[in-house]
Protein backbone atom coordinates (compact mmCIF):
# COMPACT_ATOMS: atom_id res chain seq x y z
CA UNK A 1 0.00 0.00 0.00
CA UNK A 2 2.79 2.15 0.90
CA UNK A 3 4.21 2.00 -2.59
CA UNK A 4 0.82 2.31 -4.14
CA UNK A 5 0.62 5.72 -2.51
CA UNK A 6 4.23 6.50 -3.27
CA UNK A 7 3.13 6.14 -7.10
CA UNK A 8 0.22 7.90 -6.91
CA UNK A 9 1.77 10.89 -5.34
CA UNK A 10 4.61 11.31 -7.75
CA UNK A 11 2.39 10.90 -10.29
CA UNK A 12 0.34 13.50 -9.46
CA UNK A 13 3.64 15.91 -8.28
CA UNK A 14 5.23 15.40 -11.80
CA UNK A 15 2.06 17.57 -13.12
CA UNK A 16 3.13 20.62 -10.96
CA UNK A 17 6.69 20.71 -12.81
CA UNK A 18 6.98 23.98 -14.05
CA UNK A 19 7.39 24.34 -17.89
CA UNK A 20 10.89 26.04 -18.45
CA UNK A 21 11.30 29.50 -18.48
CA UNK A 22 11.42 31.46 -21.83
CA UNK A 23 14.94 32.91 -22.20
CA UNK A 24 14.69 37.08 -21.63
CA UNK A 25 14.46 39.25 -24.89
CA UNK A 26 18.26 41.48 -24.81
CA UNK A 27 18.11 44.88 -23.86
CA UNK A 28 18.73 45.59 -27.86
CA UNK A 29 15.73 43.29 -29.21
CA UNK A 30 13.71 44.97 -26.64
CA UNK A 31 15.00 48.44 -27.51
CA UNK A 32 14.51 46.87 -31.33
CA UNK A 33 11.08 46.27 -31.13
CA UNK A 34 9.50 48.94 -29.62
CA UNK A 35 11.50 51.58 -31.90
CA UNK A 36 9.90 49.72 -34.59
CA UNK A 37 6.12 49.76 -32.91
CA UNK A 38 6.50 53.73 -32.44
CA UNK A 39 7.33 53.94 -35.87
CA UNK A 40 4.36 52.59 -36.67
CA UNK A 41 2.19 54.39 -34.23
CA UNK A 42 3.70 57.41 -35.36
CA UNK A 43 2.89 56.57 -39.16
CA UNK A 44 -0.70 56.10 -37.98
CA UNK A 45 -1.11 59.25 -36.04
CA UNK A 46 0.79 61.49 -39.10
CA UNK A 47 -1.39 59.83 -41.96
CA UNK A 48 -4.29 59.12 -40.38
CA UNK A 49 -6.07 63.24 -40.93
CA UNK A 50 -4.73 62.92 -44.26
CA UNK A 51 -6.70 59.60 -45.34
CA UNK A 52 -9.69 60.13 -43.42
CA UNK A 53 -12.23 62.36 -45.19
CA UNK A 54 -14.53 61.79 -42.46
CA UNK A 55 -17.07 60.07 -44.63
CA UNK A 56 -15.79 56.94 -45.92
CA UNK A 57 -16.17 53.76 -43.51
CA UNK A 58 -13.94 53.47 -40.97
CA UNK A 59 -13.05 50.16 -41.90
CA UNK A 60 -12.21 51.23 -45.55
CA UNK A 61 -9.83 54.28 -44.12
CA UNK A 62 -8.08 51.62 -41.45
CA UNK A 63 -7.06 49.65 -44.77
CA UNK A 64 -5.90 52.88 -46.36
CA UNK A 65 -4.08 53.76 -42.99
CA UNK A 66 -2.42 50.12 -43.32
CA UNK A 67 -1.85 50.54 -46.97
CA UNK A 68 -0.18 54.00 -46.08
CA UNK A 69 2.26 52.88 -43.09
CA UNK A 70 2.95 49.49 -44.72
CA UNK A 71 6.84 49.32 -44.07
CA UNK A 72 6.56 50.35 -40.79
CA UNK A 73 3.52 47.49 -40.04
CA UNK A 74 5.83 45.34 -41.78
CA UNK A 75 9.23 46.37 -39.44
CA UNK A 76 7.00 46.06 -36.52
CA UNK A 77 6.29 42.55 -37.58
CA UNK A 78 9.79 41.60 -38.04
CA UNK A 79 10.88 42.90 -35.06
CA UNK A 80 8.70 41.14 -32.65
CA UNK A 81 9.03 38.10 -34.63
CA UNK A 82 12.70 38.03 -34.17
CA UNK A 83 11.89 37.80 -30.08
CA UNK A 84 9.97 34.58 -30.89
CA UNK A 85 11.55 31.36 -30.21
CA UNK A 86 11.84 29.59 -33.29
CA UNK A 87 10.97 29.57 -37.09
CA UNK A 88 7.97 28.11 -36.54
CA UNK A 89 6.52 30.91 -34.52
CA UNK A 90 7.96 33.62 -36.37
CA UNK A 91 6.49 32.58 -40.09
CA UNK A 92 2.77 31.66 -38.10
CA UNK A 93 3.27 35.24 -36.62
CA UNK A 94 3.84 36.53 -40.26
CA UNK A 95 1.27 35.22 -41.62
CA UNK A 96 -1.50 36.03 -39.52
CA UNK A 97 -0.24 39.66 -39.73
CA UNK A 98 -0.52 39.50 -43.33
CA UNK A 99 -4.09 39.21 -43.25
CA UNK A 100 -6.41 41.85 -44.57
CA UNK A 101 -8.26 41.29 -41.49
CA UNK A 102 -5.66 41.75 -39.19
CA UNK A 103 -4.44 44.58 -40.84
CA UNK A 104 -7.84 46.42 -40.58
CA UNK A 105 -7.92 45.24 -36.92
CA UNK A 106 -4.99 46.53 -36.54
CA UNK A 107 -5.25 50.37 -37.69
CA UNK A 108 -8.96 50.92 -36.57
CA UNK A 109 -8.74 51.87 -33.23
CA UNK A 110 -6.39 54.60 -34.38
CA UNK A 111 -9.19 55.80 -37.21
CA UNK A 112 -11.68 54.97 -34.21
CA UNK A 113 -9.77 57.36 -31.89
CA UNK A 114 -9.03 60.14 -34.38
CA UNK A 115 -12.78 60.68 -35.38
CA UNK A 116 -13.95 60.67 -31.56
CA UNK A 117 -11.35 63.36 -30.68
CA UNK A 118 -12.10 65.41 -34.05
CA UNK A 119 -15.91 64.77 -32.88
CA UNK A 120 -15.27 66.66 -29.93
CA UNK A 121 -13.74 69.68 -31.21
Amino acid sequence: MPRLLTIVICCLLSGCVEPPIRPVPSPEQIAAENEAIRAEVECERRNVPLIDDGTSDATTVALALALRCNAEYNAATEAVAAGLDNDAQRRMLRKKRSLRENRIEAFLPIVMQYRQTTKEK
